[in-house]
């Protein structure tokens, strides 16, 4: 939200609000400037580019003119054009005008709309770049502060004892040199964030382009990952382990693909807490074990809708308290919907599976210990195996090879060995179904 008044009046002259997010609060959509019962009076300013509704009013009285609003708004001058800003890819932002701008001289008496004024010829058009840490910049977090729209930062193998790290709206990709292997695999990039409430944390509309991968992230006090709404970067090939406020917090439509989520504990999910209803995550090829919470020990589900779980692997966590056993594999409360698919949910405690309160919950084509109804579900012992370094990986002789969805598509890896393989149909579990060759270097 850029600018929220209630009561009295506001004059904002000259002034650049541009690209906030709504706020996280029920009932509220704003984006720009937000007034209850305000005489406002606006001129030669540019409300533009943000997430919710530009200008919301209840019970004020607006008088804007020679302004560029987005969306457009009634009154003299007014205009509804990109102010083609010099530097808006970048951060910090450059606000000035382009010689280009439409803002430029299109205010009251031929002034300049907006807080900037003319500050270069043309608007800067970057050009993608690789960040190398350590060479280009000494820790993570100078690098992502350097990043631009499009911007990779590249992470040497190494442990790097850093954690809050935020991407504050910025498009880009942080990523590990190497493939992290398997739980233990420290030759890779390894975010140590002992010292820090949580590792990365994306607060504002951070979208599908903004990538997280390749990364080990351990050890927090917080949680390892946390995608507060709006936010839904895409969270690709990590190992998030040993972080003591749960592994990962996903409260927007993130995907989260080909990661391994062990050994974190929680309040409410362990593994991967998904709390929110406007929660819709996909969550694919995934193994997330052995973590431990009073609720929904390997995965937590509040009010999400139309979320998903495939091809992953719900094995061996724990849940301590709660109403119906806890929900060891996973809990779900409160008016949610969820599917799962080609998946294993085996070994957990003291239940597979805990629901509460108005829970719809579809499970099909899925191996779940105790049994579960729905479509091509089965109840037989997975036969887990290690595999150079990746856990939970079947066995040849495994039930779960060739048992998932029909319609699903073939598996996008040809390993591990298979005792039987039928090319055209998917094994359950975390390396089988068409994304597992996210497993893949």
């Amino acid at each position: 939200m850029g600018l929220r008044k209630i009561g009295g009046s506001l004059a904002i002259e000259s002034t650049t609000i541009w690209e906030n997010s709504d706020p996280p609060w029920p009932h509220i959509d704003c984006g720009g400037l937000c007034v209850d019962y305000v005489d406002v009076d606006i001129s030669n300013s540019i409300i533009w580019n943000h997430e919710a509704e530009t200008i919301s009013d209840w019970g004020s009285t607006l008088d804007i003119e020679w302004c560029d609003i987005s969306g457009g708004w009634p009154g003299d001058g007014n205009i509804d054009a990109d102010p083609l800003f010099c530097n808006e890819p970048c951060t910090p932002t450059d606000l000035s005008l382009s010689r280009l701008s439409p803002c430029r001289n299109a205010g009251r008496n031929g002034a300049d709309i907006g807080a900037g004024g003319m500050g270069c010829e043309e608007p800067y058009v970057h050009t993608a770049r690789t960040i190398h840490v350590p060479s280009d910049q000494a820790t993570i977090a100078d690098a992502i502060d350097a990043g631009c729209e499009g911007d990779t930062v590249l992470i040497a193998a190494g442990a790097y004892f850093e954690g809050d790290l935020e991407f504050q709206r910025r498009n880009i990709v942080v990523r590990g040199e190497k493939m992290p292997r398997g739980i233990d695999d420290d030759e890779v990039a390894v975010v140590d964030a002992r010292d820090h409430g949580y590792g990365f944390r994306f607060m504002l509309d951070e979208g599908s382009d903004t990538e997280l991968s390749r990364l080990v992230i351990a050890n927090a006090r917080g949680r390892g990952i946390v995608a507060a709404v709006p936010a839904a970067p895409t969270i690709e090939n990590c190992i998030v382990r040993g972080n003591r406020g749960g592994g990962i917090e996903c409260q927007g439509a993130s995907e989260i693909r080909g990661c391994i989520v062990t050994g974190n504990s929680a309040d409410a999910g362990g593994g991967i807490s998904i709390p929110l209803w406007e929660a819709r995550p996909q969550i694919i090829n995934c193994v997330i074990e052995n973590n431990v919470a009073s609720v929904g020990g390997g995965l937590y589900i509040s009010q999400s809708e139309d979320g998903l779980v495939e091809n992953c692997v719900i094995r061996g966590n724990v849940a301590t308290a709660g109403s119906n056993g806890g929900g060891g594999g996973f809990f779900g409360a409160h008016w949610y919907t969820f599917d799962v698919a080609n998946s294993i949910i085996w070994d957990n405690s003291p239940n597979q599976i805990g629901v509460f309160d108005s829970v719809a919950v579809a499970i099909s084509h899925s191996n779940v210990m105790g049994g579960w109804p729905g479509e091509g579900n089965i109840d037989a012992d997975p036969l887990f195996a290690t595999w150079h370094g990746r856990p939970s990986v079947l066995r040849p002789a495994s039930p779960c090879i060739d048992s998932g969805d029909p319609m699903s598509g073939s598996d996008g890896i040809d390993w591990p060995p298979r005792y039987d393989n039928d090319p055209a149909r998917a094994d359950m579990g975390a390396y089988g179904g068409p994304g597992a060759d996210i497993w893949l270097p």
